[in-house]
C-alpha cells in the first residue's frame, strides 16, 4: 500500500469473498474463520502530536481590509439561496446549532476514524507505515495487489456496520463524524474525475444514521494535495493542497460533488470542510500558508452553496470566517494532550463566539484518560459547546467506545511494517510467509465485527452516556 507474488491465491486459506456484502446491506454477522480473543503488545496510542495542542493552524492577524481581500471576493451572500431548503436540516441560530424545528440541539458525537482513513496507530504500527497510502502498501506488499483491494472492501463493510451504528444511537450519541479521503469519492477517468466508491459507503452510512436519528458530519480528512503536512492527511509532510491550482480545483470538485448529491438530506448536520489545516508545528511558511487557507476556505464554501444554500459549514479559520456573510458557519476546534483541564484551553473559541456571534463545535479530542476525558467534556457542556471524541472503534486500546482484538500472530504483521523497507531486497528478506499473513490479515476482519468487540464503559462513562443492558446484547462483553 514491491514485488507481489501470485502464490497466496493458489492455496488461499480463507476466502476475501465471505466477507464482501453487497452495497446497501451490513456485513455478515457469521463468520468460519475465528479470530484469537488475544491482546497484542503494541503501542496503545495514537500517533503524538507535538505538545498539547488546540488546534488554531490560520488564527490570522489580518485588517478587515486584508481579510477581505485574502477572500478574494469570494465572501457569500444568501439573498438569493439556491437548493437544499432550510426547513430540511438542521441550521445555526445566533452561537448555537438548532434542529428542523428550531429546538436547540446539544451535540454528542463520535468519530468513526480509521474506517475510510486508516492510521498507523490503529494497527500498532509506527513512521515506516503511518499514513493511508503506507498501509495501504504494507497490505499490498503482504497479499498482492488484487487481494489487499478485496481486504480493504471487507475491511470497510466490517468496520462499520449496521449493529456499530444502532450501538452508537443506544449509547446516547447523537452524531458521527466521517473522516474521508478524496480518493474514495473522486476517481480519475478518460471524460474527468467520476464518483469513486466511497459515495456507496456514506449513502448506506446516512440511511442507518437517518434510521437511528443520528447527525452525520462529512470530514474531508485527507484533501488533495494534502492540507495538513502530516500522515493523517496522506500527504507528503507538506500541506502542497495550500499551493497547487490543480489540488484546490479538485478539492472544490470533491465538495460540489458532495453538496449535490446530499442537498436537502436532513441527516446531514453539516460539511467539515479541512480537518486540521496546516500542522501547528509547521515553522515556515506560516504566514502565506495561512492567507492561501482563508481563500481557500472561501472556495470550498462557494463550492458547497452552488448546490446547498443553507447546510452548515465548520471551519477552523477565523479570517475566513470572519470575511464570509453567511448565517449558517460555525467555528470547529480540536484539542488533545493538556496536562490539565481548564478554561485556558479553550479561552480563544470562546472570545471568538463572543465576537462574532458565531457557534463552536469541538470536533475532535481524547486519546487520554476516562478521567480527563470527563472533565474536558464537563468543560464544554458547562459552556455550551457541542463535541465530538475521537475515536469509536481501537486495536488494542480502551480509550475509544469499543475495543477489537487482533489476531494473537498479529505482532507478524506489525513487525514486518514497522521495519525498514527501502529496496524489493528489504522486502524479499523482511516478509512472513504470504500464506501465513494472508490468513493473520483474514483473522482481523473476523475480529472488527462488533459481535466480537468489548465496550468500554469506563469511555462511555466519561462521556456522560448510558453504557447500560440495552446495547450490551450487541457486543461480545463489556468491561
Amino acid at each position: 500500500m514491491r514485488p507481489r507474488r501470485a502464490s497466496w491465491r493458489r492455496a488461499r486459506p480463507r476466502s476475501w469473498r465471505r466477507w464482501r456484502a453487497p452495497v446497501g446491506s451490513p456485513a455478515r454477522s457469521s463468520a468460519k474463520t475465528q479470530a484469537s480473543q488475544t491482546s497484542c503488545p503494541m503501542p496503545r496510542c495514537r500517533a503524538p502530536r507535538p505538545g498539547p495542542a488546540l488546534h488554531r493552524a490560520g488564527d490570522t492577524m489580518l485588517t478587515r481590509r486584508e481579510i477581505l481581500g485574502a477572500v478574494g471576493g469570494l465572501a457569500l451572500t444568501l439573498a438569493n439561496p439556491g437548493p437544499g431548503r432550510a426547513q430540511d436540516s438542521a441550521r445555526v441560530s445566533g452561537p448555537a446549532f438548532v434542529g428542523a424545528d428550531g429546538s436547540p440541539l446539544k451535540l454528542k458525537g463520535i468519530n468513526l476514524g480509521n474506517w475510510l482513513v486508516p492510521e498507523g496507530y490503529f494497527f500498532g504500527f509506527n513512521e515506516n507505515a503511518n499514513s493511508p497510502r503506507d498501509i495501504e502498501q504494507v497490505a499490498a506488499e503482504l497479499l498482492g495487489p488484487d487481494d489487499a483491494k478485496a481486504f480493504w472492501d471487507a475491511y470497510r463493510d466490517v468496520f462499520v456496520a449496521r449493529e456499530d451504528i444502532a450501538l452508537i444511537a443506544r449509547l446516547g450519541f447523537n452524531l458521527v463524524r466521517v473522516p474521508l479521503d478524496h480518493r474514495l469519492f473522486l476517481v480519475d477517468a478518460a471524460q474527468g474525475p467520476v464518483d469513486g466508491p466511497g459515495f456507496a459507503l456514506l449513502d448506506r452510512l446516512i440511511a442507518w444514521c437517518r434510521a437511528e436519528g443520528i447527525f452525520v458530519v462529512p470530514d474531508l480528512h485527507c484533501a488533495p494535495g494534502g492540507q495538513t503536512g502530516t500522515n493523517i492527511d496522506n500527504s507528503f509532510a507538506y500541506p502542497f493542497l495550500l499551493k497547487s491550482e490543480r489540488s484546490q480545483a479538485r478539492a472544490q470538485l470533491f465538495w460540489e460533488r458532495m453538496a449535490e448529491r446530499y442537498a436537502g438530506e436532513p441527516a446531514i448536520l453539516g460539511f467539515d470542510l479541512l480537518n486540521e489545516p496546516v500542522a501547528n508545528f509547521l515553522s515556515y511558511d506560516v504566514p502565506d500558508l495561512q492567507s492561501r487557507l482563508t481563500a481557500l476556505y472561501g472556495r470550498l464554501a462557494q463550492a458547497v452553496r452552488r448546490h446547498d444554500a443553507n447546510r452548515i459549514l465548520f471551519m477552523t479559520d477565523r479570517a475566513a470566517l470572519r470575511g464570509l456573510r453567511d448565517p449558517n458557519v460555525a467555528l470547529t476546534f480540536h484539542l488533545y494532550w493538556t496536562p490539565d483541564v481548564g478554561e485556558n484551553w479553550i479561552s480563544e473559541p470562546l472570545k471568538f463566539r463572543e465576537e462574532t456571534g458565531l457557534p463552536l463545535w469541538m470536533g475532535e479530542s481524547g486519546e487520554n484518560t476516562s478521567q480527563w476525558v470527563a472533565q474536558f467534556r464537563g468543560l464544554l457542556e458547562r459552556h455550551d459547546i457541542g463535541w465530538c471524541f475521537w475515536p469509536y472503534k481501537k486495536l488494542f486500546d480502551e480509550r475509544a467506545v469499543v475495543t477489537a482484538d487482533p489476531p494473537k500472530s498479529w505482532p507478524t504483521i506489525a513487525a514486518y511494517a514497522r521495519g525498514p523497507r527501502p529496496s524489493m531486497w528489504a522486502v524479499l528478506k523482511s516478509r512472513p510467509n504470504l500464506d501465513v499473513a494472508a490468513s493473520i490479515w483474514s483473522e482481523l476482519l473476523a475480529g472488527l465485527q462488533l459481535s466480537r468487540c468489548v465496550l468500554n464503559t469506563g469511555f462511555v462513562d466519561a462521556l456522560g452516556l448510558d453504557a447500560g443492558g440495552a446495547a450490551h446484547q450487541l457486543v461480545r462483553k463489556v468491561r
